[in-house]
């Protein structure tokens, strides 16, 4: 699917802190969708899964997020 896989670094960070603060994520026509999410997750074989990464956990500490490891 066109557009189905985020592989920029900001627009990575930008889905998530939206998905933790405001419960939804926006379509391709700007429209917000709800999203109840227990956990993230960022599959091995994206390209530049290390550096997405290391970008998502720099926003998440900017962000004061802290992480949990999941049942905790």
């Amino acid at each position: 699917l066109p557009h189905a896989l985020l592989e920029e670094p900001e627009a990575v960070a930008e889905q998530v802190l939206s998905i933790i603060r405001q419960k939804c994520v926006y379509s391709l026509d700007g429209q917000a969708v709800p999203i109840e999410a227990q956990s993230i997750c960022v599959h091995g074989d994206t390209p530049n899964a290390v550096g997405l990464l290391r970008h998502l956990h720099q926003a998440l500490l900017d962000a004061d997020i802290i992480r949990k490891a999941p049942g905790v």
